[in-house]
C-alpha cells in the first residue's frame, strides 16, 4: 500500500469520526502536558495530584484547546503549593504576566504555550514553529515565545525545589525572590533558544507565503539552516547542550515537519496548469496545482 492511500484513507476516516477522535485527541493531549509536567517540574505525582490529573484530562475533552495551559497552570500551582509556597507564588506571578501577554494580542494559538515545554522535553523544540510557521498567522510567535520562556522558568523552579528552603524572614523572602529573577533573567541559554526558534518560525512564515514550487520545503529546510546557524554561533551558551545533539533535535523537527507536509500540503507540481479565463471586469491568470491523491 502506498503512502498516499494510506493517508488519504486516515484523513477519510478522520472526517467521518471528527465528532468523537477530537475530544479524544484535546484529552490525551492534556494528560501528556499534565503528566510531563508534573514528573519533571515537581517533587513528583501522589494519588490526589494524579486524581486531579484524571479530572482535568476528562474536562478538557469538553472545552477548547486552550484550557490546556490554564489547567496545566493549575496543576503545578497546586502541587507547587504543597510543597514549597514561597515557590508557588513566583509561579503565580510569572503564569499571570504570561496570561496578560497572551490575552493582549488575542491572536489565539494559545495551546502553543503548554506545547513548547513538552516540545523541550522531547528535545524537538524546533518542530513546533516549524509547523506553526507553515500553517498559522504571524501572532504564534508570541504563544511560541511564551511557552519558551515557560519552560526555563519551570526548570528553574525544578531546580529550586531541590535545595534547601533559607530563612523565612521578609529580608531573606525578598533576597531569594531577587536571586530567582535575576537567575532567570540572566539565562543566556533561553535568550538563545527563544532568538534562534523565532527565527525559525519567522524565516518558515515568510517563505512559505512566497508562491514558488515546493515553496513548503524550502520554508522549513531555511528554518532549520537557520537554527543550527544561530545555534552554532551561540554555542558557548548552551549549557549541557552538545552541537551535536542540536543537530539531532534540527534534524528530527524537520523530519517531522516533512512529514506534516506531506499530510497537510503534497502538491503534485509535476502536474501544474496555468489557466486563462476573464469576465465583464477582468482577466484571470490561475496557477493551478493539483493535490497529490491515491485515486
Amino acid at each position: 500500500m502506498q503512502f498516499t492511500e494510506i493517508r488519504d484513507g486516515l484523513s477519510d476516516f478522520f472526517r467521518k469520526h471528527d465528532y468523537w477522535l477530537l475530544p479524544l485527541l484535546r484529552s490525551l493531549t492534556a494528560f501528556l502536558v499534565l503528566l510531563l509536567s508534573v514528573l519533571n517540574f515537581t517533587r513528583g505525582i501522589t494519588g490526589g495530584v494524579f486524581l486531579l490529573l484524571i479530572f482535568m484530562t476528562i474536562l478538557a475533552s469538553f472545552l477548547p484547546w486552550s484550557v490546556i495551559p490554564m489547567e496545566a497552570g493549575v496543576l503545578l500551582l497546586y502541587c507547587l503549593y504543597r510543597s514549597s509556597l514561597e515557590l508557588a507564588l513566583s509561579a503565580a506571578v510569572f503564569f499571570l504576566l504570561l496570561t496578560l501577554v497572551q490575552s493582549a494580542f488575542r491572536g489565539g494559538y494559545a495551546v502553543l504555550i503548554a506545547l513548547m515545554p513538552l516540545a523541550f522535553l522531547f528535545h524537538i523544540p524546533y518542530v513546533l514553529p516549524m509547523i506553526a510557521g507553515l500553517s498559522l498567522g504571524l501572532v504564534a510567535a508570541v504563544p511560541i515565545a511564551l511557552g519558551t520562556m515557560l519552560y526555563y522558568f519551570l526548570r528553574l523552579i525544578a531546580v529550586k525545589l531541590g535545595a534547601e528552603a533559607g530563612g523565612s524572614g521578609v529580608e531573606e523572602l525578598a533576597s531569594r525572590y531577587g536571586e530567582l529573577f535575576l537567575e532567570y533573567i540572566g539565562n543566556r541559554e533561553m535568550v538563545l533558544l527563544l532568538f534562534t526558534l523565532l527565527l525559525c518560525f519567522l524565516a518558515v512564515f515568510v517563505i512559505r507565503s512566497i508562491p514558488f514550487d515546493y515553496s513548503w520545503y524550502a520554508a522549513v529546510l531555511a528554518g532549520a539552516l537557520l537554527s543550527l546557524a544561530a545555534v552554532f554561533l551561540g554555542s558557548g551558551f548552551l549549557a549541557g547542550h552538545s552541537l551535536l545533539s542540536e543537530l539531532g533535535a534540527v534534524a528530527t523537527s524537520l523530519g517531522t515537519a516533512v512529514l506534516y507536509i506531506l499530510f497537510v500540503h503534497d502538491a503534485d507540481y509535476r502536474r501544474t496548469e496555468k489557466l486563462q479565463f476573464e469576465d465583464d471586469s477582468y482577466f484571470y491568470y490561475v496557477k493551478a496545482v493539483p493535490k497529490r491523491r491515491s485515486r
